[in-house]
C-alpha cells in the first residue's frame, strides 16, 4: 500500500514539474514581435483596436482622417486599405450602422505567433478545427485568429502561425450564425473548449467519438 501511495506521490510530482517547466519555458520562448506590429494591435479603453482604430466604436469619418497619415494607405468612402510592414495588410470596412467603423480584417504574409494573440488578448471562447483544411480558428466574441497547422502537425505549440485576424462588426449581428464563439455554418467543422498548448490528439479525439 504504501509502494502505491509513493508512487502515485511521484506521478503527482512529475506532472507538476512537467507543468513548471512548461511555463519556465513560455516566459523565456514568448518574445514580442520586433516590429511595428507591436503598436498595430492593442486595447483601448477595454476595447481591441487597430492602429488606434476601434470597430463600433470609432467613428468613420475619424478613422479616415487618423489613418490618411499612413504613406500607403488608401481612403475611400466605404473602406480603408493600409499596408502594414513587413509584409502586412489592415482592411477596414465601414459599419452597417453606417457611421462607425465596422469589420476589420488582417492578414500577415509574415505571421504573428499564436503566444503574442494569447497574452494580448487572452483565453479564447472556442477553438474550431477544420478537416478539410489545414488550420484551425481561434474563436473571441469580437474577434476570429486563423492559425496555419502543418500537415504533420503535433501539437498546439506557442509559436503556430497567425495568418489572418477577423474583427467584427459589432452592430451586425448574423441571424445564420449569432455566436462567434461557435461556427455552425462551415461544413467540416469541429468546435471545441481552448485546452492551451496540448498535443494535437488531445484535441482531435473527441472530433473522432
Amino acid at each position: 500500500m504504501l509502494k502505491t501511495l509513493s508512487g502515485y506521490a511521484l506521478v503527482l510530482v512529475g506532472t507538476w514539474l512537467l507543468f513548471a517547466i512548461a511555463a519556465m519555458r513560455f516566459g523565456q520562448m514568448y518574445t514580442l514581435p520586433d516590429d511595428s506590429r507591436v503598436t498595430e494591435l492593442a486595447w483601448c479603453d477595454d476595447q481591441p483596436c487597430i492602429l488606434g482604430v476601434s470597430p463600433g466604436k470609432t467613428m468613420w469619418r475619424d478613422a479616415q482622417t487618423q489613418l490618411a497619415s499612413y504613406s500607403d494607405s488608401e481612403i475611400q468612402d466605404k473602406s480603408i486599405i493600409v499596408q502594414l510592414q513587413p509584409d502586412a495588410e489592415a482592411a477596414m470596412y465601414r459599419s452597417i450602422n453606417g457611421a462607425a467603423v465596422g469589420p476589420v480584417y488582417m492578414m500577415f504574409e509574415q505571421p504573428m505567433s499564436l503566444g503574442w494573440i494569447l497574452e494580448l488578448f487572452g483565453k479564447p471562447c472556442g477553438i474550431s478545427f477544420y478537416t478539410r483544411a489545414e488550420m484551425a480558428t481561434l474563436r473571441y466574441p469580437f474577434m476570429l485568429a486563423n492559425l496555419q497547422l502543418a500537415p504533420d502537425q503535433q501539437h498546439i505549440s506557442i509559436d503556430l502561425p497567425v495568418r489572418t485576424l477577423h474583427f467584427r462588426d459589432v452592430s451586425y449581428q448574423s441571424e445564420v450564425q449569432p455566436d462567434l464563439c461557435y461556427d455552425n455554418i462551415t461544413d467540416g467543422a469541429r468546435n471545441l473548449q481552448w485546452s492551451g498548448f496540448a498535443p494535437l490528439w488531445h484535441y482531435v479525439s473527441p472530433m473522432m467519438r
